[in-house]
């Protein structure tokens, strides 16, 4: 229960935060290199907002808000109507979609947390299963202005979506006011090398701003992004 003061509030530590700990945790043992870049996204925006379709799964829990961990599968094939559809849904049924065991993994003592990932760690399947391939955050909706997100991260791969803020750039030739999206780019270095996330950062990068997938004749094509 909340307990108040004339000086200050106590609050209970909320059994969820303690999965976040234990995963800050585990990314301190990895080397991770990190890449943080601009990205044009004037256009990918224009056509987002044209399906309005600009989502955070954020929801009201215990009388707070909190932000709702939530896998997404294959989302390489799917399109982004798709994918906008299964946010909200997450977010009108949170305790339906909620991830299992994220409240009961708050309870574990410190050892059964290193015996949970040496065993994760040991088969490839379900490691994939329990934490998914590529990892994603994004904090800059709630603010405004250019920033970047330096998260920790578990993955192979971790995206961290920073603020967009308006810039000059040049278009054929001409000096237009464009929308720039900060991205961090954090790459597990004991399995990536610094030129295939280079490589892949270029493409990345090339697909998000041609707005690839957002169109109706390529949203059902799948993209290549080189290793």
């Amino acid at each position: 229960m909340t307990k108040n003061h004339a000086e200050y509030t106590t609050l209970p530590f909320p059994l969820e935060r303690q999965v976040t700990i234990q995963g800050g945790r585990l990314a301190s043992r990895k080397h991770t290199v990190r890449a943080l870049i601009e990205v044009d996204v004037t256009e990918p925006r224009r056509r987002i907002h044209e399906h309005k379709a600009r989502t955070v799964v954020e929801i009201e829990g215990d009388g707070r808000k909190m932000v709702l961990p939530h896998w997404m599968r294959a989302v390489n094939k799917r399109t982004f109507r798709d994918i906008h559809a299964e946010m909200r849904a997450v977010q009108a049924r949170p305790k339906q979609t909620r991830e299992f065991g994220v409240k009961w993994l708050g309870w574990l003592p410190e050892f059964a947390w290193d015996l949970f990932f040496w065993l994760i760690f040991k088969n490839p399947r379900w490691l994939k299963e329990s934490f998914g391939t590529v990892g994603m955050t994004a904090v800059g909706m709630f603010g405004k202005g250019s920033g970047w997100a330096i998260p920790f991260g578990v993955h192979t791969l971790d995206i961290a979506l920073g603020g967009i803020s308006e810039k000059a750039g040049v278009v054929d030739g001409r000096i237009e006011i464009r929308e720039y999206l900060c991205m961090t780019l954090s790459f597990d270095h004991d399995i990536i090398d610094g030129a295939p996330a280079a490589r892949f950062t270029t493409r990345l990068k090339e697909l998000i701003e041609s707005s690839y997938g957002l169109g109706e004749q390529d949203s059902n094509v799948r993209p290549q992004v080189a290793g």
